[in-house]
């Protein structure tokens, strides 16, 4: 259930994610399962202090689960401690090595500047998961941090995208992609093209984002509505819908002084 809670914690799943924590905890309090998950909403909510002590009670409950570690490595990381986070991803991978320990040895390398040891590690993700599109999307994410490798970066997220359309990852790295080269209009196409498959609240987010980018804040109000629908919760989508209200608010003010100013003349 905590490998769930996960699933929940990136599809940005608030309210399911607190629910499940209130549940597994009364449940039981003597295995880490519940912890871990409890830690996941307190990382969701922002107290990351919450969410370490939780962890670290877990692990006190059960030192060989794989899943107390995985999440003690990326607050760690997100503590921007990634030598340390580098160690528990470690032992994640020696207890169960999977995709989120290659994610999380292949970010905390990254964070540490040690590309090349990214490199390898991703590239072995892919030899032990070949038709996996997220193993893919890791070599991706390591040439889109060297200068000379954007292009190879975005075909790497381009064909895992094209071996799995329904892979988030894939599609959102695409799209900050397409977002960094300034090719606002073709990732407004691969979003909106792929809206069958991610008709979702981070979806509609990041249409609403890239909208507002364009200027185009019409657009980006629906699509954080949209959001908010979904996920009422969903604390991007919120601040984006409230950032395009401010400017919004300064463009009428701005158009009524221009007014009187005319008037004025």
């Amino acid at each position: 259930m905590d490998q769930f809670a996960r699933i929940l914690q990136t599809q940005g799943t608030h309210i399911q994610l607190n629910r499940l924590a209130t549940d597994l905890m009364a449940l039981s309090e003597d295995r880490p399962e519940p912890w871990i998950v409890m830690a996941r909403y307190c990382e969701t909510k922002g107290d990351m202090d919450r969410a370490m002590h939780l962890v670290e009670k877990s692990l006190l409950l059960g030192s060989n689960h794989a899943e107390g570690h995985l999440l003690k490595g990326s607050l760690l990381l997100g503590q921007s401690k990634p030598q340390e986070a580098i160690t528990s991803f470690r032992t994640a991978h020696q207890l169960s090595p999977g995709l989120e320990s290659y994610r999380g040895l292949m970010e905390s390398y990254i964070a540490c500047k040690r590309t090349k040891e990214a490199l390898a590690i991703a590239k072995e993700a892919i030899q032990r998961m070949p038709n996996n599109a997220k193993a893919v999307v890791l070599v991706g994410c390591v040439f889109s941090h060297m200068p000379d490798r954007k292009a190879q970066a975005a075909s790497a997220f381009a064909r895992a995208l094209e071996m799995d359309p329904k892979c988030t990852e894939a599609l959102y790295a695409l799209v900050s992609s397409l977002v960094g080269d300034s090719k606002h209009k073709e990732a407004v196409a691969l979003l909106q093209n792929n809206l069958i498959h991610t008709n979702n609240h981070i979806t509609h987010t990041r249409l609403g984002d890239i909208y507002t980018c364009m200027k185009e804040y019409d657009r980006a109000m629906d699509h954080y509505n949209i959001a908010l629908k979904i996920d009422g919760a969903y604390e991007a989508a919120r601040t984006g819908f409230e950032r395009v209200e401010k400017l919004i608010g300064k463009m009428d003010e701005d158009g009524a002084d221009q007014s009187m100013e005319e008037e004025e003349e």
